[in-house]
């Protein structure tokens, strides 16, 4: 019901044919619909506004329609509608109104498009009003518990910083537990889309959408965090893990990800073997090539280096990327966990924050060390070590 287009124009005295067919079109979906004068005063609402609201329709014309808005939403919505009158421009806004069935204030998404003569002039407005109400408070509810899960994850890291099996036996059992309200949630956003799907216009199916792309995210920052206390926590196999082939691997499962953004990795030299657990190193390699893809700016081609040196009882490794870089206030909390700079966060939103921080861990777990070398506007290194295994000089000759 947002089309300019000029022939869509109910003009009762030309076409009175036209205007029941578009009476009888509007009356029969489930949306609020309504027209407005080209200088905005409201001359029609179908049934379903005089069924949600209580008003008749002589109540509501021209600008009579405002008692039913929440008061502070009212001066937002008649700023947003005047601006849309003067200008032409499309009218978008979020308000709520009250329902009369119950008394209680829901939120609405708003939006109207004119229609134009030949001449460009204004003939009518045409606009609907879509109850996206559940669908905010579901976005509330994600909000707030993805601020509870930050909350207690830095409140409890903070007060167990020197208590390191009981800090990972907390963020096993917070990331356990929180599964079964995402797995709910994203049920609810689920069913939503499925079910009335046909109800709801582009805007509202982009927030279930939004909803579901951010309960994923939650998934994901989940399972980071099992993986998180487990590190350290299970005994791994220790093996030799010739790094080639690994590396290899990992790219292969990373096609995707470096096909969609065309990015380039250069392995220089052979890598060596080193003692280490595969699953771990892989990891490893996992997150470093990842971030350096997802975190080189758009405009950027990822360029991304891997080399090794001998390290005397260790094989250092270090992938460079020519991403955005770390300013050099932040390096000390760069494998800290929820440490994100605002450029990461505009750069890949679905990024947790726990990635270095996994890297860290397992590094140090397999007996290694890990820093960072960085450019702001240039790129960035990490440099890790793996010891060697027995028979060293033999195996990487």
């Amino acid at each position: 019901m947002t089309s300019d287009r000029e022939s869509f124009a109910p003009e009762t005295d030309a076409c009175p044919e036209r205007e029941r067919t578009f009476r009888t079109f509007v009356e029969a979906i489930p949306q609020i619909v309504w027209t407005a004068t080209p200088e905005g005063g409201l001359d029609y609402y179908n049934q379903r506004w005089c069924d949600y609201t209580g008003m008749t329709l002589e109540q509501t014309l021209g600008w009579g329609w405002q008692p039913v808005l929440h008061p502070d939403d009212l001066q937002q919505c008649l700023d947003c509608w005047t601006q849309a009158v003067t200008t032409g421009e499309p009218y978008e806004v979020e308000y709520r109104f009250k329902r009369a069935s119950d008394g209680l204030y829901r939120w609405h998404l708003g939006r109207a498009l004119p229609a134009r003569n030949a001449e460009g002039q204004i003939m009518k407005w045409f606009g609907t009003c879509t109850d996206i109400d559940d669908q905010k408070r579901a976005e509330a509810a994600l909000r707030e518990l993805q601020h509870q899960l930050e909350q207690l994850v830095a409140v409890r890291t903070q007060a167990l910083e020197a208590k390191t099996d009981e800090q990972e036996s907390f963020v096993y059992t917070v990331a356990h537990d929180l599964k079964a309200p995402l797995v709910s949630l994203q049920a609810l956003a689920t069913l939503l889309i499925e079910e009335y799907a046909a109800q709801l216009d582009p805007k509202a199916q982009g927030y279930l959408e939004r909803i579901n792309v951010n309960v994923s995210r939650m998934h994901l920052l989940m399972d980071e965090l099992l993986e998180l206390s487990r590190i350290g926590r299970v005994d791994v196999e220790m093996s030799c893990v010739q790094l080639d082939g690994l590396v290899q691997q990992t790219l292969e499962q990373l096609r995707d990800t470096l096909v969609a953004r065309r990015a380039e990795v250069a392995i220089v030299g052979r890598l060596p073997v080193v003692w280490a657990n595969p699953a771990r190193v892989t990891q490893i390699f996992m997150h470093l090539i990842d971030n350096a893809v997802q975190y080189t700016p758009r405009e950027r081609v990822p360029r991304i280096q891997i080399t090794s040196a001998d390290n005397g009882n260790s094989w250092e490794v270090v992938v460079r990327d020519n991403g955005t870089g770390i300013p050099v206030a932040f390096r000390s909390k760069i494998f800290e966990p929820f440490q994100r700079l605002p450029s990461g966060k505009a750069l890949y939103p679905q990024g947790t924050g726990i990635g270095l921080t996994i890297v860290a861990r397992i590094v140090a777990a397999l007996s290694g060390k890990l820093w960072i070398d960085s450019e702001e506007g240039v790129g960035t290194a990490l440099h890790f070590t793996l010891p060697k295994p027995m028979l060293a000089e033999q195996v990487n000759e």
